[in-house]
């Protein structure tokens, strides 16, 4: 990758997210220059190397993994190619949402890579987040009898279901499955329900100036990352502002903050800080607990520099993207290094992610969006 190809990569990262370049690039890659292409180390291995994207047709270039016991790639087929895939989230019945702001749209793909649907309306979405809380609907009644006014069957009766008017009544759990969406364009987090937009968060169009990422606990609690505001905006699942994180005078002070995500087990949540350098920890309440900051490289160097992105696998690791050094690490909430997406061998291969925003996991494979390349990629890695 050319110094200007990586410029360019960048200069769509200012765009998208409204860093200074300077910040991006000097900071994050150093003065000498903005490309990271023979930065080596020691011989060390984490993760392994790229399958197809949503949108390839041939895989990309092999590159060597000394990870032999790591699952392999997973090729993953699409319909077209994203134009800026941004945000992701994964639903309960493992739909991926991948929100695609120059497109305009949050695109919904199975994890096969096949194209689903979408959800319209919007501008430039970024943020994205799932609510799917699980109820219970009783007498919920279907037909048992095969003669409409014929008595129960002994079968129907022997079920011990309750039987009225010739059905029998079973209860079902349904999910009452909500996702909310951040826009740009106007400022607003948008509430869709079954594809359409029922509401938004606080005011609806100006209460945000950037939303950038959500995240939306079990109960409800809705968390919504204003990277330009610098804080972190609460809400309940019906849109009513319930406070915020990182106001002035908080004990949170928060330096361009640009993902989060949350773990109700351990009662935490993890936001990135790209103007610090660090993951900041809280309780669920937004109290400060403890900074987790980059766990060195096999050359002993921090494994990120600038947090651009945050993700969390079930067994409760962090998945944590760097855009600039194109490298997604996978870190104990402690901050142990446990695999890495694009650094392997000792040095960072360019060629595996080109411009990663945002990562998820379903529990076996990480999704990670390329927004240069317009695709998401689906890798193999220790969670």
């Amino acid at each position: 990758m050319t110094i200007s190809t990586r410029v360019r990569g960048l200069a769509r990262t200012v765009r998208e997210h409204g860093a200074p370049l300077p910040l991006l690039c000097l900071l994050a890659l150093g003065v000498a220059a903005c490309s990271t292409e023979g930065v080596s180390g020691p011989t060390g291995s984490q993760g392994s190397p790229m399958g197809l994207g949503f949108g390839d047709t041939t895989p990309t270039a092999a590159t060597p993994t000394v990870a032999p016991t790591a699952l392999p790639p997973v090729a993953v087929d699409g319909f077209g190619r994203f134009q800026s895939p941004t945000r992701m989230a994964i639903g309960r019945d493992g739909v991926l949402y991948v929100s695609d702001t120059e497109a305009g749209i949050v695109a919904k793909h199975a994890r096969s890579g096949e194209r689903l649907g979408a959800l319209v309306g919007l501008q430039r979405p970024l943020g994205l987040a799932l609510y799917e809380p699980e109820a219970t609907v009783a007498n919920v009644c279907e037909l048992c009898l095969p003669n409409g006014g014929a008595p129960p069957s002994a079968a129907c009766a022997a079920s011990g279901r309750p039987v009225a008017r010739g059905k029998v009544c079973r209860s079902r759990r349904t999910f009452g499955a909500r996702a909310f969406v951040g826009d740009e364009a106007d400022g607003s987090v948008r509430i869709f329900f079954r594809d359409r937009i029922v509401g938004a968060l606080g005011r609806g169009a100006g209460e945000f100036q950037k939303p950038n990422a959500i995240a939306v606990t079990g109960d409800g609690v809705v968390y919504v990352v204003d990277s330009t505001a610098q804080r972190v905006k609460v809400y309940t699942a019906d849109g009513a502002s319930s406070g915020a994180i990182g106001a002035p005078g908080d004990v949170v002070a928060l330096q361009f903050p640009t993902d989060i995500a949350v773990n109700e087990g351990a009662g935490e949540l993890y936001v990135s800080d790209f103007g610090a350098q660090r993951i900041v920890v809280l309780d669920l309440t937004g109290a400060f607990k403890r900074n987790v900051t980059a766990p060195p490289n096999a050359g002993g160097d921090p494994i990120f520099f600038r947090p651009a992105g945050i993700g969390i696998t079930p067994t409760g690791n962090l998945l944590v993207i760097d855009n600039a050094l194109a490298v997604v690490a996978v870190i104990t909430p402690s901050g142990a290094l446990v695999d890495s997406i694009g650094y392997r061998e000792g040095r960072y291969w360019t060629g595996d992610l080109e411009l990663p925003i945002d990562a998820v996991s379903d529990g076996t494979r990480v999704y990670v969006s390329s927004n240069q390349a317009g695709r998401v990629g689906v890798f193999a890695v220790k969670q």
